[in-house]
Order: C-alpha cells, then structure tokens, then sequence
C-alpha cells in the first residue's frame, strides 16, 4: 500500500494518495464513495495524468485528529460506526481500506476517516476470477 502526503495548493490542504503500480480502482467502491454523502467517509477527487493515479483529499474544513487524543473504547466505537455506516454502501474490505492515522473532525465536531476504494493486484485477480464464473 502507497503512503499519504500532504500537499498545499494557495490556502488549501490536500492529502494525496498515489496508486502503486500494482493497485487498482475498485470502481463500484469508487463510484459509491463519489456519487453519495457519506457522513463518515472525507470526500476526495479522483486523477490520472499518464500513468499516475491520485484520490486527492480536500482536508478544508476538518481538522486531524491525534490518534493519541482518543481513548480505546472510543476508537472501537467509531470503528464499529465506521463499519456500520460503510455496509449500508456495500462498502467492506478487501474493497476499501481506512488507514489508522486519517481521521478528521468536521465543522460539526463529527468524526470524518479517508477510505480508499484501492485494491491489491491479488484482490483483483481474485474478483476478476469470481466475475467470471
């Protein structure tokens, strides 16, 4: 899996995530998490330029939250939101991934996480098997 960056465009912050090479689009999570408001989901942009790949984040408006600023039952807790929330989408894993370290409070103090709609070039194999069959 790729790592997140910051980048700074004017006054905005983004948070960039680039595909590796052997990542793919899961393009139903994708189209899920573009086309409906998902109250636990930060919305991003999806780029590519050539070969390079971008789900870019607009972190306007929210504010990171310090994983060490949130106690153990908490964090089960809105895991468990979490979850719950991305289900009612047919959003799950192998599909998606939420990474530990992105979580975000929005203007309304509520509590916002990056999902990426990225595959592994395993999982997609797998599925392209299964759609197959």
């Amino acid at each position: 899996m790729g790592e997140l960056k910051w980048k700074t465009i004017g006054d905005s912050s983004f948070l960039v995530y680039e595909l590796k090479e052997k990542e793919t689009i899961d393009e139903l999570a994708k189209g899920m998490l573009e086309n409906n408001d998902i109250s636990v989901a930060l919305s991003f942009t999806f780029s590519q330029l050539d070969d390079i790949k971008e789900l870019i984040f607009d972190t306007s408006g929210v504010q990171k939250v310090s994983v060490d600023s949130v106690d153990s039952e908490k964090e089960q807790k809105d895991k468990e939101n979490l979850e719950e929330t991305l289900k009612t989408y047919c959003l799950k894993h192998p599909n998606i991934t939420v990474p530990q370290d992105c979580r975000f409070k929005n203007e309304a103090g509520e509590e916002v996480f990056v999902v990426l709609p990225v595959m592994t070039e395993q999982v997609a194999r797998v599925r392209a098997y299964e759609e197959k069959l």
